[in-house]
């Protein structure tokens, strides 16, 4: 059995195990590309690799949901700040 029909096996179990049967159309290209990714990788090196990149994945999202939090408090510290100058009388043509 080739890498290609270990493939299509795979998918086909994800497509079952899911509950609905539903085909969402990328687990076969999906599990190829694992297998490609893999090459001749023992399994157990190859834990470490995707082990890596879902760890990745996740501190980037968690690193994504920190900056965007961060972005909105700060427009709000920026929003107070110039509506404060404004109601002591400074419009910002003051300086150039």
């Amino acid at each position: 059995m080739d890498c290609g029909e270990e493939s299509n096996i795979m998918a086909k179990r994800v497509a079952a195990k899911n509950g609905n049967g539903a085909n969402l159309g990328f687990e076969e290209k999906l599990w190829a590309a694992a297998d490609k990714l893999r090459g001749h990788m023992d399994a157990t090196e190859y834990k470490h690799v995707v082990l890596g990149l879902v760890f990745r994945k996740f501190i980037s999202d968690a690193f994504q949901e920190h900056h965007d939090t961060l972005a909105d408090d700060y427009m709000q510290f920026d929003k107070a700040i110039l509506k404060n100058l404004a109601s002591l009388g400074f419009t910002g043509k003051e300086y150039p």
